[in-house]
């Protein structure tokens, strides 16, 4: 289904494109333009398919879309051509060879901070950290990073995934703590130190809106797995790189 989706009537493409034309033409398309797309295009009617956000780049829309499944979910890229009026889903690359990143426009920048749980760190260098505290590589990352990232604020957003049954409870846990030397000490002791004071809580109906948050702020981002970081200007860096 969704191989035929993307090749079947859309065309998979790939262009070599100059980055700095979309930051140029970065603007943003209402609700109702997206509304608009789908129902004129039956690949977008798809129900695994959502529209996040799309651009503006004068020759055509750069549509931001999300693939989801009960435990899947994956960001692709569409184009819609204005003058052909031709719809094409897939990656777009730049001479260097990397995949054309979708802007961050003014909405996704708002929901990205409003993702954020919690920061900490004293230093100048800013990072956001999409992580899970019940996942095996987020700990090995926790581990890795433990005295290595003092010149670094670091920006947490959570991302309990669905199959990591503790992972709420944890965020729950860690976002008890009343400072921020205090959530970072929790969230040690969850990811670390294994400790399980975590059992006991309930999951209230401020934590859960927290969640969405963090949940849309890892769209925004373009996120698709965890632990992932982002620098101030919310490129992906190599989380290898930082733990050496």
């Amino acid at each position: 289904m969704f191989k035929k989706l993307t090749l079947i009537p859309t065309l998979l493409f790939f262009l070599l494109f100059n980055p700095s034309k979309l930051l140029a033409d970065n603007n943003a398309l209402s609700q109702i333009k997206l509304d608009n797309f789908k129902s004129i295009y039956k690949p977008l009617q798809d129900p695994t398919l959502t529209i996040l956000e799309a651009v503006d780049e004068g020759e055509n829309y750069f549509l931001k879309l999300q693939y989801k499944k009960k435990t899947y979910s994956k960001i692709l890229y569409a184009f819609i051509n204005k003058k052909s009026q031709q719809l094409m889903i897939g990656n777009r690359y730049n001479k260097d060879g990397s995949i054309s990143e979708f802007p961050k426009t003014v909405q996704a920048i708002k929901q990205i901070k409003e993702g954020v749980f919690f920061s900490f760190g004293q230093g100048k260098k800013e990072l956001y950290l999409i992580t899970d505290p019940d996942c095996r590589y987020c700990k090995k990352f926790e581990k890795a990073s433990q005295g290595k990232l003092k010149n670094y604020r670091i920006h947490v957003i959570f991302h309990p995934f669905s199959f990591h049954k503790k992972s709420a409870s944890m965020v729950a846990w860690i976002m008890q703590g009343k400072t921020e030397e205090e959530k970072k000490l929790r969230m040690h002791q969850v990811m670390v130190q294994d400790s399980k004071a975590y059992n006991s809580i309930k999951i209230s109906k401020e934590l859960e809106t927290k969640i969405e948050q963090g949940y849309k702020a890892s769209q925004a981002l373009g996120a698709i797995g965890s632990p992932l970081l982002y620098d101030k200007k919310f490129r992906m860096i190599n989380t290898k790189s930082l733990t050496k």
